[in-house]
This record gives C-alpha cells, sequence and structure tokens, in this order.
C-alpha cells in the first residue's frame, strides 16, 4: 500500500505562482548578498 502525501501550503502557493507564467523578473546570482537582495 502506497501513502499519498499532499503538499503543504507552501508548496501549492509556489505550484500555483509558477504556473500563472508570472516570471520573478531579473535575478542576480552572481554572489548570495546579491541573490538575496535582488529577491526582495
Amino acid at each position: 500500500m502506497t501513502t499519498m502525501t499532499l503538499p503543504n501550503e507552501t508548496t501549492l502557493s509556489a505550484m500555483k505562482e509558477a504556473e500563472s507564467g508570472e516570471d520573478a523578473d531579473i535575478v542576480n546570482i552572481d554572489s548570495v548578498d546579491n541573490f538575496i537582495a535582488s529577491m526582495r
């Protein structure tokens, strides 16, 4: 018997955002500090 785990609210929200076609603009990954700043 396989137990099915349902996604939590955070995962469901991320899935809906990904499916919406909206992108996060430019994400700077040149350094960790720039990456974190670009996510704000």
